[in-house]
Formats: C-alpha cells, structure tokens, sequence
C-alpha cells in the first residue's frame, strides 16, 4: 500500500463511505448524462408514482451491490448467500418489472417497438444500457482496493453496474411492450455479469 502512488492509489485510499459515494455518483451521472444526450420522450410529463418506485427499486439494489463489492479489507465478506441473493435479485427484479401489466394511460410512444421492428430496437437498447453500465463497473474496478480479484465482489459490481446501466436506459427508452423490455431491457444485468466473467477468465489467463 505504501508503494501505491497516482490517482488511483489516492482513490483507493478514501474512507468506504467516500468510495461508495463516488460510485454511486458515477452511476447517476453516467445515467443521467446518457438520458440527456437522448431524453425519453415527454419524462417530465409522465413521471409517476409507478414509473419513481421501479427506478427506486433500480437504483436501491445497484447500490447495494455496488457498496457490498466495496468492502475494505479488515471486514469479513458479506456471506454468500446474501451475496447471490443480491446478484438475484438484481437480474430478477427487472424481469419482474418486464412483466408487469403497463398502465392504463401508457402514452402511444410506449406501444412502438414491435413487429419487424422489435429485434433491432431491442438490441440497440441492450447496447446502450450496456455502454452507460461499462464505465460504472470501471469505476468499481478502480476503487476496488483488490482490484476485484475476489469472484463475489466482481459478481456484485457487475450486478450493480448492469442496474445502473438500466436506469439510464429506462431515463432513454419510453416503450412498455412487454417482449421489447424482456429482450432490450432485462438482460442488461446478466450481459454485464457475463462480461465481467470473461474479463476475469481473460485476467487469469
């Protein structure tokens, strides 16, 4: 630790609560940097009640998992199954948030992306929910003071990171058909945790 030096090393020296900070901040930003660039259309109007508490569901269980990939080194890991208990969570809670009956009064933006259609949008919204969550994994990479060489923390900022991505996408895309959500929106968190597997087999190698 002594021989660390540079921004990164500074970056790894704050306090838990700072580096928990900075990532959760990172992945608002990358979110809310991602939905100005291409803003959902009409959120301002349509923000309600619903749509508040799925982002909050989101947003809570990507802090969680980003948080619990933090922990210093002088505290046990979290056990392992409340460890794949979060990683569960964060890949069923948008599945579950798919399959959800739309609202009554969805506007008639959220019924496009179907027929011929609903392959390409699907894929180019798993793309952009997987380029806003790339640079918050970076930064749980960066502040990670193993440099995620344990596979539960890099299972949990992978987890975390996908969410994030996801709410910069849900800020992105207004459509609330069910079979674009299910292939455009959920897998984002399992496309993460799929790259982070790669990448630690490629580490290894």
């Amino acid at each position: 630790l002594d021989r660390e030096s540079g921004p990164v090393a500074w970056l790894r020296s704050r306090s838990t609560p700072a580096r928990v900070g900075i990532v959760a901040a990172s992945g608002l930003g990358c979110g809310l940097v991602a939905a100005m660039i291409v803003a959902r259309p009409g959120m301002a109007v349509e923000f309600t009640l619903r749509i508040a508490l799925e982002l909050s569901v989101l947003a809570g269980f990507a802090l969680l998992a980003l948080a619990s990939s933090l922990r210093p080194h002088q505290r046990p890991e979290i056990p392992q199954r409340l460890g794949w208990s979060l990683v569960g969570g964060a890949v069923l809670a948008p599945l579950i948030l798919a399959v959800l009956p739309m609202a009554d009064d969805v506007p008639q933006t959220a019924l496009g992306g179907g027929g011929e259609h609903l392959v390409p949008m699907a894929m180019t919204c798993l793309a952009y929910g997987f380029v806003i969550a790339v640079p918050v994994l970076l930064v749980a990479w960066v502040l990670d003071r193993g440099e995620h060489r344990g596979r539960p923390r890099v299972r949990l900022a992978a987890a975390g990171a996908g969410l994030a991505g996801l709410l910069g996408l849900e800020m992105h895309c207004p459509i609330q058909l069910h079979e674009h959500l299910m292939m455009g929106h959920a897998p984002v968190v399992l496309a993460m945790l799929l790259a982070a597997t790669l990448l630690g087999w490629a580490r290894r190698i």
